[in-house]
C-alpha cells in the first residue's frame, strides 16, 4: 500500500434516469438506495473519502440535501459532462487515487473495494476494472463479477490529462474511454472473481437497479439479510440468490442496456 497516497470515491449519482427516474433516493426499508450505498462504502479501510457527485439540476437538490445530512461531500457539476465533474469532484477533494463509482449499486462489497485498492497500488497500474473492460473490443478481458459490482480506481492526474485533451462526447460522458480504448498506452488491470472472491463468480447475476424489477430484487435482499447484519457481506448475497433461484427470476428478463463495442473515442460506449 502506498505511504502518503490520499483515496477518495466519487459516486455519481442523479434524479433523472431514464428508465427509473430517482431511484436513488427510492427507500429500502425506509433508508434510500443511495444511504444504504454510502453506508456500505464508508466500510472499506482504504477509502479516505467520500463525494457524492451529482448534477446542477434542480431535481438534484435531494441528492446534496441527503449528502449534507449524512455526512459526506458533494459536487454539482454538468448532467452530461461527467468526465468534468469527477474531474472537478476529485479536485477539490484533493484525490491522488480516484475510486469511481455509481450511485445504482447499493451491495458495493468494501472487502472487494480494498483488494481492488490493493491489486491497483501494487502494481503500478494506470487503471484497474472489474466490469468496464467487457464494454470495449480493444481490453479483451470479461466481467467475472455480478453486474452491479463495477469498480474503477484511476489516478486523478491522468483524467485531468484526459479532461484537458478530449472534447468529443463519448469521452466527455463516459469519462474513462480514452484510457480503455488505449490498452498499448496504459497500464490496464482487470480485476477477476478468483482466489478469495471465486464465489462471487456469478455475471448473470443482476444486482444493479436500473428498472422497477431491480428495484424489487434489491428489495428482497434487503428484508432478508439487512435485519440480521446492517452491512451484510456480499457472500451473504450471493449464498441467498443461490439458494432461491426464484429471486434471481425476478429480474432475470430485464435487458441491459448494451454499450456498442467501441473502436474509436467517438464511438457509443455505456460504462452502466
Amino acid at each position: 500500500m502506498a505511504e502518503g497516497v490520499s483515496i477518495g470515491a466519487t459516486i455519481e449519482s442523479r434524479m433523472t434516469s431514464s428508465r427509473f427516474h430517482g431511484k436513488v433516493m427510492e427507500p429500502i426499508l425506509g433508508i434510500p438506495l443511495l444511504e444504504h450505498l454510502v453506508s456500505r462504502v464508508r466500510a472499506s479501510t482504504k477509502i479516505q473519502h467520500i463525494t457524492i457527485a451529482t448534477t446542477t439540476n434542480a431535481s438534484d437538490d435531494v441528492i446534496e440535501q441527503l449528502a449534507r445530512r449524512i455526512g459526506v461531500s458533494v459536487f454539482r457539476g454538468s448532467e452530461h459532462d461527467v468526465l468534468g465533474r469527477i474531474v472537478g469532484a476529485a479536485t477539490e477533494a484533493g484525490y491522488e487515487v480516484l475510486v469511481r463509482l455509481t450511485g445504482d449499486n447499493p451491495l458495493y462489497c468494501p472487502e472487494l473495494i480494498d483488494a481492488m485498492l490493493e491489486f491497483y497500488l501494487e502494481n503500478d497500474y494506470d487503471l484497474v476494472a472489474n466490469a468496464a473492460m467487457s464494454h470495449v473490443e480493444q481490453w479483451n478481458e470479461r466481467r467475472s463479477f455480478p453486474l452491479g459490482l463495477g469498480i474503477q480506481i484511476v489516478r486523478t492526474c491522468i483524467l485531468k490529462r484526459i479532461e484537458r485533451t478530449h472534447h468529443d462526447l463519448s469521452s466527455r460522458e463516459h469519462v474513462t474511454l480514452p484510457i480503455l480504448t488505449r490498452p498499448d498506452a496504459y497500464k490496464l488491470g482487470a480485476f477477476h472473481a478468483r482466489g478469495r472472491f471465486k464465489k462471487f463468480n456469478r455475471p448473470h447475476y443482476r444486482l444493479t437497479v436500473d428498472t422497477r424489477e431491480d428495484f424489487h430484487l434489491m428489495t428482497e435482499i434487503f428484508k432478508e439479510l439487512y435485519p440480521k447484519k446492517r452491512n451484510f457481506p456480499l457472500s451473504s448475497v450471493i449464498e441467498l440468490l443461490d439458494s432461491r433461484p426464484e429471486l434471481v427470476e425476478i429480474n432475470a428478463g430485464v435487458k441491459q442496456k448494451k454499450p456498442a463495442k467501441t473502436t474509436d473515442s467517438n464511438s457509443a460506449f455505456s460504462p452502466r
